[in-house]
């Protein structure tokens, strides 16, 4: 399980980020998460409509990165 929130209700960047990093790498294995900010972008729009829908699903699986494949799936 990956920390996606803080018990104040902030968003968690790191462990946000870790997320984001997994759905890209399993989208593209040849992504780089060592890349710029633009290959970043045009990486996540590969995957999904914006960065935002992105965080959203990261945030909806609580962390647990099976249900995250599985809203990504579905």
């Amino acid at each position: 399980m990956v920390p996606v929130r803080h018990r104040d209700g902030r968003s968690h960047e790191e462990g946000l980020k870790l997320l984001r990093q997994m759905v890209l790498l399993r989208a593209d294995s040849a992504f780089d998460p060592a890349s710029d900010s633009a290959q970043w972008e045009a990486a996540i729009a590969a995957v999904v409509d914006q960065p935002e829908t992105l965080d959203r699903l990261c945030a909806a699986s609580g962390g647990h990165v099976r249900d995250l494949l599985r809203l990504l799936n579905s």
